[in-house]
């Protein structure tokens, strides 16, 4: 049994996985290799219960319950949860999504003629809008909670526990919000694919009420025909999908252990997970003050204060790999640097050592790493993880590595000053067994 690789380049997308494209999402064909070597080394019958603590557009969880099995979800990021939960859609539910579509419009313009009721202070599309293309942006969103989303939820729980309650149906439409709300933003996308220029006052988007709702239906109108192509339907399946908010640092307690683990922790390059999705959030009204907390929870964050020393539990490689680039001579590689690393391994720590307990005896832990360089010095990622997992009592069972050509590690032009051009990113698919 052979691994293929995690990384989309490759391969043709279509269905459900177009209706969000998702710069850091698996394979199909790397999850049906992965959920394939569980199968041939399952010592249970029936269905398996597989989890992704870090489940980003879906992708494991779709694959898993096409496959017929049961799959539980994670992500800290609340749009993410969004898209993965809309990704779980039923075919069933095609001929109803045009006619809700145009319920949704209808009690959007309802609201938009009485917009002095709508809550716009501070909205946090006002970052990129002006007040009225604010105003209708936000009434479709409400519109879309009025329809299908429990009252009492909007109610009593905070924005990200409104999200783990949220229908398949519902995040539909709000995937196809998002994918309004990202083509109106498309100017200030910068060549950095994680990040979203801040426009001054005068530079904000002005939208009229006929272009927010005719640019909405049309994201509708598209995600049905891809919907068309998906390749399976869910609904036949007897695989059930669970997905929530949730940090992999600490899980929810969960009624029964898992089969396997199938996941890809944030990779230590930097990458703002939470600004790449900005705009999401702020459909989901989700603001400045509320993304800056969940940037610094994130694991990955280039956000980053003053740590306490390494663990021990860690392993050598990790700790070498940390006392040489707190030796480095270049600037902030002791301080800023040596922090922001010494952050991302107690997350990564902290998640394996949680995530252990949740797999059962003889389960496994199918992990997505990638390695990259600080200056020239190799951050050896998947020895560091086997190192701490070995320490939680897993035990190394197979792996399979692959060179990759592109990596968002490498997109700053400045780190070809300490890198060759032979020494591309090797990503590596870790199976441990506990």
């Amino acid at each position: 049994m052979v691994f293929t690789s995690p990384k989309l380049n490759s391969e043709k997308t279509e269905g459900r996985v177009n209706w969000y494209p998702y710069y850091a999402g698996f394979s199909r064909n790397f999850v049906a290799s992965s959920v394939d070597f569980l199968e041939e080394n399952r010592t249970t019958s029936g269905a398996l219960n597989i989890f992704d603590p870090w489940a980003g557009s879906g992708t494991s969880l779709c694959v898993a319950a096409e496959k017929g099995h049961n799959a539980w979800g994670l992500d800290l990021n609340p749009a993410m949860v969004v898209v993965a939960k809309a990704r779980c859609l039923s075919k069933r539910e095609k001929s109803s999504l045009e006619p809700i579509a145009k319920e949704i419009i209808s009690l959007a313009k309802i609201a938009v003629n009485i917009s002095s009721r709508l809550s716009i202070e501070n909205d946090p599309l006002g970052e990129w809008f002006t007040r009225l293309a604010s105003i209708h942006i936000r009434a479709l969103a409400n519109s879309i909670d009025k329809l299908l989303v429990d009252g009492q939820i909007l109610d009593n729980f905070s924005i990200s526990q409104r999200v783990s309650h949220f229908s398949d149906l519902a995040s539909f439409y709000y995937v196809a919000l998002f994918r309004a709300a990202k083509r109106f933003t498309s100017s200030f996308q910068g060549t950095n694919p994680t990040w979203l220029k801040q426009p001054k006052d005068a530079n904000r988007i002005n939208l009229n009420l006929g272009e927010v709702f005719i640019q909405f239906s049309k994201e509708v109108e598209d995600m049905i025909q891809l919907l068309e192509t998906a390749p399976s339907d869910l609904s036949d399946l007897p695989g059930a999908v669970n997905v929530c908010v949730g940090n992999s640092t600490s899980p929810p307690a969960f009624t029964s252990q898992f089969d396997a683990i199938i996941g890809s922790p944030p990779y230590c390059t930097r990458i703002d997970y939470v600004m790449a999705t900005a705009i999401e959030l702020s459909t989901l009204g989700i603001g400045k003050d509320l993304r800056k907390k969940l940037r610094m929870t994130m694991m990955g964050t280039p956000l980053t204060s003053s740590q306490p020393p390494p663990d021990a539990k860690w392993g050598s490689t990790c700790l070498r790999f940390l006392e040489q680039v707190r030796k480095h001579s270049s600037k902030a590689a002791s301080t800023y640097y040596t922090n922001f690393h010494i952050s991302y391994f107690s997350r990564l720590y902290a998640s394996i050592s949680a995530l252990s307990s949740q797999i059962r005896k003889d389960g496994y832990f199918i992990i997505v790493v990638q390695d990259s360089t600080f200056k020239g010095i190799r951050n050896d990622l998947a020895s560091i993880v086997t190192e701490m997992a070995e320490s939680r009592d897993f035990s190394s069972a197979k792996e399979s590595h692959f060179v990759q050509s592109r990596s968002m590690g490498r997109i700053n032009p400045k780190s070809k000053v300490w890198t060759s051009a032979t020494s591309l990113p090797i990503e590596s698919v870790i199976a441990l067994r506990r």
